[in-house]
């Protein structure tokens, strides 16, 4: 006589999956995506970005400077593309007034600034005091309000050969000259 075995959890779905957990943190009200990009960032293809914030103002079409947020000590941010998925988001204190809003400014502190290029390659640079992102298709603000803004940075992929270049240095050996033992005496 055969003996079938039988799994029946197998095809029961998960009481808390990621769907149940993303409802129950989500926010009342829909937050305005904006996306961002540097052109100056674009043409390096800088694809991570470590900051330390001061403060962020934003620009309207007139070029008047309205802030947002001020730190009151330097607040280390990680900005990475759209491509991976991660965003900013910034809290419903945020006080706009109501226009149009052509840039945000990211005004930096010095200290420990530190951009990820699409090859993998990281760089410092300590002499920037802000960085300036153009909102595609502008901001509109209809009234005076809280907002909450979620913030989608346009930078480079990384690309193929980032991944496999910490391997590739593992195998790399230093060249050191060695002393030869053939034709020594002594």
């Amino acid at each position: 006589m055969n003996k079938a075995r039988f799994y029946p959890s197998i095809w029961t779905t998960i009481p808390y999956s990621f769907q149940v957990w993303s409802d129950w943190y989500s926010s009342q009200k829909a937050a305005p995506e904006v996306i961002l990009s540097n052109a100056v960032l674009d043409s390096q293809f800088v694809s991570e970005i470590d900051v330390p914030l001061l403060k962020i103002t934003a620009i309207d079409l007139e070029g008047k400077e309205h802030a947002l947020i001020e730190f009151s000590e330097l607040e280390p941010v990680r900005i990475k593309g759209l491509v991976s998925g991660d965003f900013l988001k910034l809290s419903n204190t945020i006080p706009m007034q109501m226009g149009r809003y052509t840039c945000l400014r990211f005004y930096i502190g010095n200290g420990a600034n530190r951009f990820v290029y699409s090859n993998g390659e990281i760089d410092t640079a300590n002499l920037l005091s802000h960085l300036d992102f153009i909102i595609q298709d502008n901001l509109e603000v209809k009234t005076s309000q809280q907002v909450e803004l979620k913030l989608w940075f346009q930078l480079a992929p990384y690309t193929f050969g980032s991944y496999i270049r910490p391997f590739s240095n593992w195998f790399k050996k230093i060249k050191e000259q060695l002393p030869r033992l053939a034709g020594t005496i002594g």
